[in-house]
């Protein structure tokens, strides 16, 4: 908003302030509320008055929430009243004959078909002390209100004020309401996956166990080593997600140690992911400073570079390369995994690192909890750096966090 553009009309001191204040009720062009338009005709009844207002102010709009006698519901500033009213810092402004106020007199609401001659307007200023707007009466007649409908005018503007705080509060706790039906109902899917993952290994495991016991008087049979294989593997998976599990509830409770030490990233990079090397499906290419120091957890730093590779190629088995970079930001160091796989849908980027969030995949399917992310987010933010993702549909995506330099 620029507030040196010419203009002939007063502007409060808090002007930008006062317009994000008012911008944060979200109540320009909402319906019309007969509990407001009771509070104009009891305002119009008490003062004598044709007609009654209730107006918001933002940078270029006086917007009426309720028009008591007129089916005006809009102005623009330079020919509002109101525009005084909040700027000048009065329990009440009144003028008795706008056609000899040197301020009004010109003033198209004053010649025009409006005719406004008398005006009264009452800021309606919230708790931060903010004006937001007014109640205002009108008429086209000289006037004047005498002690006890000034009172009056100010005690329903104060009502005013109340339903306007009252109808924001009602908005911000059904958000936050919102927020946390999402989030049980994130963390009861969450749990349905617990169960389902965690069943599967143990079902196969416990069929395998099984067989065994029927062979174990045979232990040179050839399914005997192919059994107690696949019971390896189950007992594996089962201590990945039963560790998973672990971290996310040290995380949630503060009660991870960092053994922060120097050590170089590129090295740390290069000796990482050797499971992903070893296989031989995927190209991992290091790229930056040789000699970078940080200064962070290498075990837990090691942990989220595993996550972002392993990520990688879980989520695009068709990249063959995937790309680790080092860059230097400030007093921070950006670490960066990058794939060219299919990319991650723009709505989905803002959950990623949500604990029990976890995306679908249509028919694809994928094992695990989820957690990874949550964890890595809640590892770099131990260490006092920031986390994120950039992603393109048929592009790929890289994923990305910053971690102290250490000199």
């Amino acid at each position: 908003m620029s507030l040196n553009k010419p203009r002939n009309y007063p502007l409060p001191a808090n002007e930008e302030l006062r317009v994000q204040a008012v911008r944060s009720y979200e109540i320009f062009d909402t319906e019309e509320d007969k509990d407001y338009d009771a509070l104009t005709s009891l305002a119009a009844m008490v003062c004598q008055m044709p007609i009654a207002l209730i107006t918001f102010i933002d940078d270029k709009r006086q917007w009426f929430k309720s028009h008591h006698g007129t089916n005006l519901k809009e102005n623009i500033r330079e020919y509002s009243f109101c525009t005084h009213t909040i700027a000048a810092e009065e329990e009440i402004m009144v003028v008795d004959d706008a056609r000899k106020d040197t301020r009004f007199a010109e003033n198209p609401m004053v010649t025009g078909p409006t005719k406004v001659a008398f005006y009264a307007g009452v800021p309606l200023v919230n708790s931060d002390g903010f004006a937001l707007g007014t109640l205002c009466v009108i008429d086209q007649q000289p006037r004047e209100l005498n002690a006890d409908q000034r009172a009056a005018l100010v005690i329903v503007a104060n009502q005013v004020i109340d339903k306007i705080e009252l109808r924001k509060k009602i908005s911000e706790l059904a958000a936050v309401n919102s927020h946390l039906e999402q989030s049980e109902q994130r963390k009861d899917n969450f749990l349905s996956i617990v169960s389902h993952e965690l069943k599967t290994p143990i079902t196969t495991l416990k069929a395998n166990l099984q067989m065994l016991e029927r062979i174990k008087s045979d232990p040179l049979s050839p399914i005997f080593p192919k059994l107690v294989e696949s019971c390896t593997k189950s007992v594996e998976k089962i201590n990945l997600m039963v560790e998973d599990l672990l971290n996310m509830h040290r995380y949630s409770e503060d009660q991870l140690q960092l053994d922060k030490t120097t050590f170089c990233i590129y090295d740390l990079m290069h000796v990482c992911c050797n499971h992903v090397r070893i296989d031989g499906k995927h190209e991992l290419i290091v790229e930056g400073d040789k000699n970078q120091l940080v200064h962070a957890d290498e075990h837990r730093i090691d942990q989220v570079l595993v996550n972002f590779v392993n990520n990688a190629v879980k989520y695009a088995p068709d990249s063959r390369q995937i790309h680790l970079k080092i860059s230097r930001e400030a007093e921070s160091i950006k670490i960066a995994v990058t794939d060219f796989g299919p990319g991650i849908p723009e709505e989905h980027l803002p959950h990623l690192f949500d604990r029990y969030w976890r995306a679908s995949h249509s028919s694809k399917k994928y094992t695990g909890l989820g957690l990874g992310l949550y964890i890595c987010a809640e590892i770099v933010r131990r260490h006092d750096g920031k986390i994120g993702v950039y992603s393109k549909l048929g592009k790929g995506s890289t994923f990305w966090f910053t971690i102290p330099a250490a000199d």
